[in-house]
């Protein structure tokens, strides 16, 4: 119910294993998630990072907005 409620029912991490879409959720989880490939995205997170860390020092009370940026 709660999936339902949230509209989140047939999201990556909440589908059952029985769904269809489940072996092609886990393919594409496994070939865009693996320890090679998330190497790949360290500098976008450092960047990502400092955007954050500029946004919080320059507006704080805007939080919210800066971590879904």
């Amino acid at each position: 119910m709660l999936k339902e409620v949230i509209g989140r029912k047939l999201a990556v991490f909440n589908i059952s294993s029985l769904h269809p879409r489940f072996k092609k959720y886990r393919k594409l989880l496994h070939t865009s998630l693996n320890g090679w490939i998330v190497q790949e995205y360290y500098p976008l997170f450092k960047e990502e990072g400092k955007t954050l860390l500029k946004g919080l020092s320059e507006k704080p009370e805007r939080f919210i907005s800066h971590l879904r940026q």
